[in-house]
């Protein structure tokens, strides 16, 4: 294996931050922030602000508007010289340089950012703080349509019915998905996202396989039969059932 500098190593990684810019502008965040968070995942130790300006070519504003927004939406946390003595060990090398660098009062106050290692937990912050209301928000609006269409004589076949009703479902889809997430999270299964990730596609595969087969078997009964209404009347409960859990969950 070849041997390189830590700088021509760091130089390596770097090039990459470009990828983190694009993802995160694609899911609304800027160009910056997906530049600084880039850095903080690449890097193997805490940064301060200077640091951060110094390696980005950027100003004390923009970096420090980045790691707000950042913070805000649980990417980034912030901590003290102190903190990460505690945590990695005062022989950690970073954390001596930066120690001989400034004075020691100054040094126990120094403030350093690090990119947070439960990226899933980054997820769920945003589904909070910002998808979900939004999903939420629109399924409402979609449901008063849905009333004020009734109101006017629509039928349950009425085109603008049927695309409403298909709208509010799947924002239901979207924010059961949003409060899986979010509660895996708050119950601390980190440890399990492995299996979870084994897990997880199989459980969707069974869901939708029995939902194509209850499918096939109301699709071959008679609409007007006993045996049609039933399916339909458990379908009908099956979906208040998940609409009161997850007002629940919300709760």
């Amino acid at each position: 294996m070849s041997v390189i500098s830590e700088k021509d190593e760091n130089q390596e990684f770097l090039a990459y931050l470009p990828e983190f810019e694009n993802f995160l502008e694609q899911i609304g965040l800027k160009r910056i922030e997906g530049s600084v968070y880039g850095l903080l995942v690449l890097s193997n130790t805490p940064l301060t602000s200077e640091q951060i300006e110094e390696r980005l070519g950027l100003s004390q504003s923009a970096v420090s508007n980045a790691l707000r927004s950042l913070t805000h939406f649980g990417a980034v946390e912030t901590i003290t010289s102190r903190d990460t003595r505690q945590k990695l060990g005062t022989t950690n090398n970073f954390v001596s340089a930066e120690a001989q660098r400034i004075s020691g009062q100054e040094a126990r106050r120094q403030r350093l950012h690090q990119a947070k290692e439960d990226s899933l937990s980054i997820a769920a912050t945003v589904f909070r703080k910002r998808e979900q209301k939004e999903v939420v928000d629109f399924r409402k609006m979609a449901e008063r349509l849905l009333a004020l269409a009734k109101e006017r004589g629509d039928d349950e076949m009425r085109p603008r019915v049927l695309r409403l009703r298909s709208i509010i479902l799947t924002c239901q889809i979207a924010e059961a998905v949003m409060n899986f997430v979010i509660e895996v999270v708050d119950l601390d299964l980190k440890d399990f996202y492995a299996e979870l990730v084994h897990r997880f596609p199989k459980a969707l595969n069974l869901l939708t396989q029995g939902l194509a087969q209850a499918k096939k078997m109301s699709n071959s009964i008679p609409k007007n039969s006993i045996a049609h209404k039933l399916i339909d009347g458990i379908g009908r409960v099956a979906g208040h059932t998940l609409r009161n859990s997850q007002m629940e969950t919300r709760k």
